[in-house]
């Protein structure tokens, strides 16, 4: 099974801009993601299948920033 998010790409989830910052896929087959948000500094993220997000959330745009956990 293929990912149908790509890396960095931006979307609307419950009301706040998420950048997907990580993609696998489970033991099970399953497409799973991390996505985080940047606030005061710190990488804020979390994982989900992804089918699970993407039936909430709404593609904004590619060009989102690159962030990485625990950078800072």
């Amino acid at each position: 099974m293929s990912h149908q998010t790509k890396m960095w790409q931006v979307y609307l989830y419950q009301e706040v801009e998420v950048t997907v910052i990580q993609q696998w896929v489970d033991p099970f087959g399953q497409p799973m993601l991390r996505f985080g948000i940047e606030r005061d500094g710190e990488v804020l993220a979390i994982g989900m299948p992804e089918a699970e997000f993407l039936a909430e959330a709404t593609y904004l745009r590619d060009d989102g920033d690159e962030l990485v956990e625990g950078a800072r």
